[in-house]
């Protein structure tokens, strides 16, 4: 569709890949939470989310296929989305089939955590990361959209699990900016 046309026309510019995640609409008339890894050349992984969170399958269908592994000029990629995450044996099946990095939009709601915690979601990737031997890189939504407040908790962490990147946590409403480990 027209998105995913703008967002090749974007990896062809600017000569990147992107991971994002969207809500499709297939021709059925079916809707899924689904995420693409796109390039210039077009579309080469497309997925469907296979555990839906809460209310979430009020509004979308679960998807039936095994995650993506593609072969890329940056390694192998897999993909997942969100609560996906949450199933060792889901992350797992990535691991088994190769995966150097899993890219995996998320959509992480705010909930209440002891002071200067992390949240339990970005602990997650980072052991997920260790117990697999492979880099996860988690893009979180931040900021309040309907009431509801996000994490924004984005991440990639190495092969070990140590963050090489992370987001600053800021306020609730804010949009925080990047902070590389490093710096």
């Amino acid at each position: 569709g027209e998105l995913l046309l703008e967002w090749q026309g974007l990896a062809e510019e600017l000569d990147i890949m992107i991971v994002a995640g969207y809500a499709e609409l297939d021709p059925s008339g079916t809707v899924f939470n689904s995420a693409v890894i796109v390039d210039a050349t077009g579309v080469l992984a497309h997925y469907r989310k296979v555990h839906l969170w809460d209310f979430e399958n009020e509004l979308f269908t679960a998807g039936e296929e095994l995650p993506p592994v593609i072969d890329t000029k940056f390694g192998r990629i897999g993909l997942l989305i969100c609560y996906d995450l949450e199933f060792p044996e889901w992350v797992r099946t990535l691991a088994l089939r190769g995966t150097e990095l899993l890219c995996a939009p998320v959509n992480w709601p705010l909930y209440p955590r002891p002071e200067g915690e992390r949240p339990t979601e970005v602990v997650k990737v980072q052991a997920s990361a260790s117990v697999n031997r492979m880099a996860i890189a988690a893009c979180d939504r931040s900021g309040e959209d309907r009431g509801q407040l996000w994490v924004g908790g984005s991440t990639i962490v190495d092969a070990d699990g140590y963050p090489l990147a992370l987001a600053k946590l800021g306020a609730p409403g804010s949009c925080p900016a990047a902070l590389n480990i490093n710096d």
